[in-house]
C-alpha cells in the first residue's frame, strides 16, 4: 500500500489498523512528493514504529526532538509519541514496520517484557533514535526491516515465526543502543502532562484551522496561559502556535489547489487565511514559491 494518509480521530490517535489481534504486525511502504503528499501530519499510537528511508531524505520530529533522514537511515518511534514528518528532497520512499509491543512477549507479563521492553517503552530518552545508515546497527536493523517486508508479502510457510524473529532481532538492537547511551530512564510527571497539553493544542488547531483562531483560544484548549501555551509549542514543535497553525492549513490547503477547481483567494478562504494576500505570503514562506506557481509546477 504506497499511501502516506494518515486517518486520526480527535485526540490524533490513528485509526488506520496495524495488523490484526492475533498479530499485531503491519508493514507497509510509502511514497512522498511535492506535487501530492508532501509531509505526514502528527499523529501517535499505540504501537512502536520502525521507520526506514529507502530513497530521499524527510525531516522527522517526534515529541520535541527533530531528525533529518537520509536513505539507509532507520528511525525508532516508540508507543504514543507524537510524530510527524515533512520532504525535504523532490521525493522520497519510506518503509514502515509497527508493531504492538506485546507481539515481543505474548500476552502475560514475562522475563522479556519486564526486561527488555518495558524500559525502553517508558524511558523518558526513548520517545526516538535515530539508527544511522553508517552505523553497523542501523545497517542490521536496515537489512533485518526489508528481509521481513518480503516475508509479509510473500507469506511463505512458516512466514510469521520468521517475521517475528526478525523483529526480536531489531528489538535486541533498539534496546542495545538505548542501553550503551544510558537513556532507560523512566519520564517525569512534568513531561507526561507536557505531552498531553501538547496533543489538545494540536488537537483545537486541526479541528478549528478553517476557521479565525486567536492565540487565547489556543491556549485554553489545554488550559494554559497565552505565556505557557507559546513555550510549550516552542519547546515541543520548534515553533510559534500561529506558525504551526499556518503551516498545516498551507498543506491542507494543497489538494484544493490542485484540483484547479476553485480560485486562490477561495482556496484561502475555505482554509482559514483572511485573503489571497496573506495566504500567498504564507505560501511563499513555506513552500519557498507562490501557490500560482505552485499550481502550474505541479498540474495534473
Amino acid at each position: 500500500m504506497l499511501t502516506p494518509a494518515v486517518n486520526v480521530d480527535k485526540n490524533l490517535k490513528e485509526q488506520n489498523p496495524h495488523g490484526t489481534y492475533d498479530f499485531p504486525i503491519d508493514i507497509h511502504e510509502n511514497v512522498f512528493s511535492r506535487d501530492r503528499h508532501s509531509f505526514f501530519s502528527c499523529h501517535w499510537h499505540p504501537e512502536i514504529e520502525l521507520a526506514l528511508m529507502l530513497e530521499g531524505s524527510m525531516h522527522y520530529q517526534v515529541n520535541s526532538r527533530e531528525y533529518v533522514l537520509h536513505a539507509g537511515d532507520v528511525c525508532f518511534i516508540n508507543a504514543n509519541s507524537l510524530h510527524m514528518g515533512s520532504l525535504i528532497s523532490r521525493e522520497a520512499h519510506t518503509l514502515s514496520l509497527i508493531f504492538h509491543p506485546r507481539i515481543l512477549y505474548g500476552y502475560e507479563e514475562k522475563r522479556i517484557q519486564d526486561k527488555y521492553v518495558d524500559p525502553v517503552l517508558e524511558s523518558s530518552f526513548s520517545s526516538c533514535l535515530l539508527a544511522d545508515s553508517q552505523k553497523g546497527t542501523g545497517t542490521r536493523i536496515f537489512q533485518l526491516i526489508t528481509e521481513s517486508l518480503q516475508l509479509f508479502e510473500k507469506k511463505s510457510p512458516a512466514w510469521e515465526l520468521f517475521l517475528k524473529g526478525n523483529l526480536l532481532a531489531c528489538w535486541a538492537a533498539v534496546y542495545t543502543l538505548y542501553e550503551k547511551e544510558g537513556s532507560l530512564q523512566k519520564p517525569s510527571v512534568k513531561a507526561i502532562e507536557s505531552g498531553k497539553k501538547a496533543r489538545e493544542i494540536l488537537n483545537y488547531i486541526h479541528q478549528n484551522y478553517t476557521r479565525k483562531i486567536t492565540l487565547d483560544e489556543i491556549a485554553r484548549s489545554a488550559s494554559l496561559s497565552p505565556g505557557e501555551c507559546g513555550r510549550l509549542c516552542k519547546r515541543v514543535f520548534h515553533q510559534t502556535p500561529f506558525e504551526y497553525l499556518n503551516s498545516y492549513r498551507i498543506e491542507q490547503s494543497l489538494p484544493d489547489l490542485l484540483a484547479h477547481e476553485l480560485s486562490i483567494t477561495e482556496i484561502a478562504l475555505k482554509n482559514g487565511f483572511s485573503g489571497s494576500s496573506y495566504y500567498t505570503e504564507t505560501f511563499k514562506a513555506v513552500k519557498g514559491i507562490s501557490p500560482s506557481k505552485f499550481r502550474q509546477q505541479f498540474a495534473r
